[in-house]
C-alpha cells in the first residue's frame, strides 16, 4: 500500500476568532473533501502571530495518489 501524499495550505484569520474554532473548522473542511485521508488525521499549526491576524497551516494527506 502506498503512503499518502502530504499537503499543506496557509490561511490567516483575525484575532477575534477563537483558535479552537479555527482548528475545528479547518479539520472539518479537510475531512469533507473526497480523497483526503482519515489517517493520518488532518491537523492545524499556528505558524505566526501577526499584527492583525494569526497564520494557520492546515496539513492533510491525499489517500490515493495516481502516478
Amino acid at each position: 500500500m502506498a503512503r499518502p501524499v502530504a499537503l499543506a495550505t496557509c490561511v490567516t484569520i483575525g484575532y477575534d476568532v477563537p483558535w479552537r474554532q479555527v482548528h475545528g473548522l479547518l479539520r472539518a473542511a479537510a475531512l469533507s473533501v473526497p480523497g483526503i485521508a482519515k489517517d493520518p488525521v488532518p491537523y492545524v499549526l499556528q505558524t505566526a502571530l501577526n499584527d492583525f491576524h494569526i497564520s494557520y497551516e492546515l496539513n492533510a494527506s491525499v489517500a490515493n495518489v495516481l502516478c
